[in-house]
């Protein structure tokens, strides 16, 4: 009766093996096609895809496109399209009055220091500098001016000297003042 037992307990170990390889095969496979599935990536028209490896940005940037990736990465897509704030604001004339005007800026990523402005502001860089930027020298160029010149042909000097000194600001930190 004890070999009987031995060999039964054979059997069931034999017919208990297959299944358990067809569970490591189906788990395999699965993975398998996850760790194809995140091997590429698609970056739309007017964006630029941020390598981010386990927190470790990389520099080089992902243009446009089809890519093939390491399935582990994180692709961050961000545009470089060109982008408009409009800014309603009441600033200060050169007599003391407080004028209101309708601002409205265009302005677009540079894609070369996407990766940077990623790193150091994040995604969210436009209400971080973009738009404190445009409030100072908005408030900083009607100062100089008298109100009637906001509202005369005086207004386009006006609106040079405000993208003369936003646009230097704005380039170091790597957004395009259009």
């Amino acid at each position: 009766m004890a070999a009987g037992n031995g060999q039964d307990i054979k059997f069931i170990a034999n017919k208990v093996r297959p299944r358990g390889g067809f569970f490591l095969i189906a788990l395999g496979v699965f993975i398998a096609i996850i760790l194809f599935g995140k091997s590429f990536t698609i970056v739309p028209a007017g964006h630029v895809g941020i390598k981010d490896f386990f927190g470790n940005v990389s520099d080089d940037t992902l243009k446009a496109g089809f890519h093939i990736v390491n399935p582990l990465l994180k692709i961050h897509k961000m545009t470089v399209r060109t982008q408009e704030i409009t800014e309603e604001a009441n600033v200060p004339s050169k007599e003391g009055l407080t004028v209101h005007l309708d601002v409205t800026l265009l302005y677009s990523l540079d894609p070369a220091a996407a990766a940077t402005v990623y790193k150091t502001m994040g995604p969210s860089y436009r209400n971080i500098v973009v738009i404190p930027q445009l409030r100072s020298i908005v408030r900083g160029a009607t100062a100089g001016y008298e109100a009637k010149a906001l509202y005369t042909a005086e207004r386009e000097v006006i609106s040079n000297e405000m993208n003369d000194h936003l646009r230097p600001i704005l380039a170091k930190r790597g957004v395009l003042v259009e």
